[in-house]
């Protein structure tokens, strides 16, 4: 599996940067031929009913969610996508393409801790996806456990944790600690921060950075499915930015550079699972840098890089002071919450 992500690391391009306020985005590149999609994503599935995702049962596990397949084709299901409704709001811990005519259990993460009570019976899409730092949390754990007991599972009092430190930081709050709520309350400047950001032709995935500093990488193994997923993504980026926002900014010259991080992630340690769907589950971890992905028949269909924690230390300081945002009102601790 090393050479085979090797090979592919060394086929990325990079494109002009685009720059919003603290923000830059990377276009990646792959020059590589690629068959066309065979595959839907999560949102075009329930979009025309060709699947379902619920509780495991009538009672639910938090941890847990039950998606049945009934359509001819794969579905792409991916790390850190938010599904809403049932008895909580879930995120998905890792990227799965779920078989066609099947049922599987998928691993999640719960990201309302306030809310054990029906709303609907089945999830609904949702317009947001996690934003970096609590996806580079909770993939930093999905790889210990996979390495530990070859679990998927997350930790989910971390992701609580950081998901409180959010909304601290925001200066936001939420009656059943809803990280969605976070992004319903900065619904304006959201749109504002994103508008004019736009993906370029045939790009498959973007490197993010903020105040000069690499946040993430997400790529993808066709560029329709950026283009489907692009507004949620840089929305998710730019309220990362947005909590950043004034603090020191880098070199513009080290903020537009992937290549660093690529000659690195070509040197980690390389480790494969078998996925929870199709395809091997793939880990990748530097000093510098940790990476999570999936493949299949050839094809990286995702692949995501955080900083590691190491570099991520640099960063702490200045995520856990006091955002001058919107005014914090009481919400709903999860230490008075009772499943």
């Amino acid at each position: 599996m090393k050479d085979f992500m090797n090979q592919y690391l060394n086929q990325i391009s990079f494109g002009e940067p685009q720059e919003k306020d603290n923000l830059i985005l990377v276009p990646v590149f792959l020059n590589k031929e690629r068959a066309p999609r065979d595959y839907l994503l999560l949102d075009e599935a329930l979009d025309i009913e060709s699947i379902q995702v619920g509780e495991v049962s009538e009672g639910g596990s938090v941890n847990d969610l039950l998606v049945k397949n009934s359509g001819s084709k794969a579905v792409l299901i991916l790390d850190g996508e938010e599904l809403v409704g049932a008895k909580q709001n879930r995120m998905v811990n890792a990227t799965i393409l779920i078989q066609p005519e099947s049922k599987v259990t998928i691993p999640v993460s719960c990201v309302e801790h306030g809310r054990w009570s029906y709303q609907g019976a089945n999830f609904k899409r949702s317009e947001v996806f996690a934003y970096a730092e609590l996806r580079r949390k909770k993939t930093n754990a999905v790889s210990r456990n996979l390495e530990s007991n070859m679990s998927f599972a997350s930790d989910q009092g971390e992701v609580w944790d950081e998901i409180d430190r959010k909304h601290d930081r925001m200066g936001t709050s939420s009656h059943t600690e809803a990280v969605h709520d976070v992004y319903k309350s900065y619904d304006e400047q959201l749109k504002e921060f994103i508008e004019g950001l736009n993906y370029t032709e045939e790009q498959l995935g973007v490197g993010v950075f903020i105040n000069g500093s690499f946040i993430c990488m997400d790529l993808f193994a066709h560029h329709d499915v950026l283009s489907h997923l692009w507004q949620k993504l840089i929305k998710s980026y730019a309220m990362e930015a947005l909590e950043l926002k004034g603090e020191k900014k880098g070199r513009k010259k080290e903020a537009q550079s992937l290549e660093p991080i690529i000659t690195d992630l070509i040197n980690a340690e390389v480790s494969d699972f078998q996925s929870i769907g199709l395809g091997r589950d793939v880990r990748m971890k530097t000093t510098r840098f940790l990476a999570a992905g999936l493949v299949y028949e050839k094809n990286v269909l995702h692949l995501v890089s955080f900083q590691g924690e190491e570099q991520d230390s640099n960063n702490r300081e200045a995520r856990n002071s006091k955002f001058e945002g919107n005014m914090r009102r009481p919400g709903l601790r999860r230490d008075n919450i009772i499943y």
